[in-house]
């Protein structure tokens, strides 16, 4: 069998082999830290297991309900005079209930079947350093669990002591079932040529409060591709709460992606708020996108502002939405702000949009800009929509530039389906060269007159332009 490397292996469960016949398992290496006596790998009793880590790795194995780490430092060509082994401090930390207790294990090979293990724990200052340089391998071992019996300061033991101790307990590394905790911490680099890979990973998990915390950064650079990757998230599911913030860079080659997300959720209250930056570059694309969300159930509410930003070679594109949503009242209130470039073409729009569905109403104003070379179209609009007495009132102005020709429009459309009647005024301006056309239409101007003076059909003045 091959020789594996340990994140490898890890990374698809796989069992580990030695260069001799014996094989190490992720379950077997758990159980191995039953006690102080047996803290050893069980593949590293034999000198053929110093061949089965790699040198410079390191990785850390999540086992079930405690964190497993080992790193392996042996000088690569014996022969050398210098020393590149390097130390690793660790901080001891404590949770409640629970405790890490970080083990530095020394091994240095007497012959060719003993070997002299030196152990070391926490000092009282709740740090240590594992030295390697003095040893041909030191491992360390960090596990967690509250029933997990202190270990020395020093130990110096053979390899029979070793195995005579781990054959009477093995497996006597628990956890506190009724908190439900668990506590990972992960570090991993790789370097295998131009290719590497950066992980830091924090998870805490409480099932008794239901709680998630989770930080993660991941840079991986294979030639020129790279990508960042930074997630902080925490989640609580005790009080019926979800706090989710998430940071996200990518970058691979001049692709960029940069995501800010916060998300709370309440189910006491029903609230929802979300913010959201998203900023991509692929070459000359670009895309910011601004997005607050807030939602409560209890009142019905829904607010929502979005900025988007996308930039596609000369191609622009800016948009702000701001949408405001009553269920108790029915209301809806969107305001929405697009500028596109393209070229020498630009279009700037502006709307605002109201909607009662209690009293069926919708207004919405809308603004657009149109440039072409020299050409130019301003229009406003205003419509008035009534479910309730059928009614629609728009007001539309259009300015329209064309080299030197102009036109401009002035149109009031006001309908109502009760006595089908259509009042529409337009006033039209037209400039070519030096001709000029004025044009004012007036339909069914009577009925509009018999309308504004019949005071039980006339509309609410206040929705009166």
């Amino acid at each position: 069998m091959a020789k594996k490397s340990l994140f490898e292996a890890y990374q698809r469960n796989e069992t580990l082999y030695t260069r001799g016949p014996e094989e190490l398992s992720w379950t077997a290496a758990r159980q191995a830290c039953g006690n102080r006596s047996s803290v050893l790998l069980p593949g590293l009793r034999d000198t053929r297991a110093l061949g089965l880590l790699h040198i410079g790795e390191f990785a850390w194995i999540d086992g079930k309900g405690y964190t497993f780490c080992i790193s392996m430092n042996m000088s690569q060509q014996k022969k050398k005079k210098e020393d590149t082994r390097e130390n690793h401090t660790f901080i001891c930390e404590s949770y409640p209930g629970q405790t890490v207790i970080p083990v530095c294990i020394g091994i240095m090979k007497l012959d060719h079947d003993k070997y002299e293990i030196v152990t070391t724990s926490c000092d009282e200052n709740h740090t240590f350093i594992c030295d390697a340089s003095g040893f041909d391998a030191a491992l360390t071992l960090t596990v967690r669990d509250e029933k997990m019996p202190r270990l020395g300061d020093m130990k110096s033991r053979t390899m029979s002591e070793q195995r005579k101790d781990h054959s009477k307990n093995n497996n006597n590394l628990t956890v506190n079932k009724g908190k439900d905790e668990k506590v990972q911490l992960t570090i991993t680099l790789i370097k295998k040529g131009k290719y590497e890979k950066v992980q830091l990973t924090i998870t805490l998990i409480k099932k008794g409060k239901d709680e998630k915390v989770q930080l993660t950064i991941i840079l991986i650079k294979k030639g020129k591709d790279e990508k960042v990757q930074l997630t902080i998230t925490l989640i609580k599911k005790g009080k019926g709460e979800k706090v989710q913030l998430t940071i996200t860079l990518i970058k691979k080659g001049k692709d960029e992606k940069v995501q800010l997300t916060i998300t709370l959720i309440k189910k006491g209250k029903y609230e929802k708020v979300q913010l959201t930056i998203t900023l991509i570059k692929k070459g000359k694309d670009e895309k910011v996108q601004l997005t607050i969300t807030l939602i409560k159930k209890g009142k019905y509410e829904k607010v929502q502002l979005t900025i988007t930003l996308i930039k596609k070679g000369k191609y622009e594109k800016v948009q702000l939405t701001i949408t405001l949503i009553k269920k108790g009242k029915d209301e809806k209130v969107q305001l929405t702000i697009t500028l596109i470039k393209k070229g020498k073409y630009e279009k700037v729009q502006l709307t605002i949009t109201l909607i009662k569905k209690g009293k069926d109403e919708k207004v919405q104003l809308t603004i657009t800009l149109i440039k072409k070379g020299k050409d130019e179209k301003v229009q406003l609009t205003i419509t008035l929509i009534k479910k309730g007495k059928d009614e629609k009132l728009q007001l539309t102005i259009t300015l329209i530039k064309k080299g030197k020709d102009e036109k401009v429009q002035l149109t009031i459309t006001l309908i109502k389906k009760g006595k089908d009647e259509k009042v529409q005024l337009t006033i039209t301006l037209i400039k070519k060269g030096k001709d000029e056309k004025v044009q004012l239409t007036i339909h069914k101007c009577s009925m509009f007159i018999l309308w504004r003076q019949e005071s039980k059909h006339m509309p609410n003045s206040e929705n009166i332009p």
